[in-house]
């Protein structure tokens, strides 16, 4: 991207208008502009595009960047909602991004060390019910 996003964003739409289907990579590029600009609907619309209108499975980069996204505009309830609706058991670089972003948000508002640990408690758990066999 480096500073082209809107070229990759632009060049996604004219894909889609000329009926070219973007695949998993494709999402990714544009779901990372999105996630450095902080564009937080342009996102949630890409990914919800993405499993309607696509059909494309998202996988855990698709999940990272959302993540990322959401943690950083603060929405931290709905990144551990979203990674709670993962249909395969999210990774490390998921679950340290949420943590990650608890972070991030502390250091420019308040975000208190009990919400935080709450995070942590709940990414624990996803982790531990995941990891179980039914």
């Amino acid at each position: 991207m480096h500073g082209h996003g809107e070229t990759h964003v632009s060049l996604f739409k004219q894909m889609v208008q000329y009926g070219m289907e973007p695949n998993d990579v494709t999402f990714t590029s544009v779901l990372q502009f999105f996630n450095h600009d902080g564009s937080v609907d342009e996102g949630l619309f890409l990914f919800k595009l993405m499993l309607k209108d696509h059909e494309t499975i998202p996988n855990d980069d698709h999940y990272t960047c959302i993540v990322d996204l959401l943690g950083c505009a603060d929405w931290l309830d709905e990144a551990y909602d979203l990674i709670k609706t993962m249909v395969f058991m999210p990774n490390h670089v998921v679950l340290g991004v949420l943590l990650g972003t608890c972070w991030w948000v502390s250091r420019n508002m308040y975000c208190s060390g009990n919400y935080k640990f709450k995070i942590f408690l709940g990414v624990l758990r996803i982790s531990l019910d995941r990891s179980r066999v039914v």
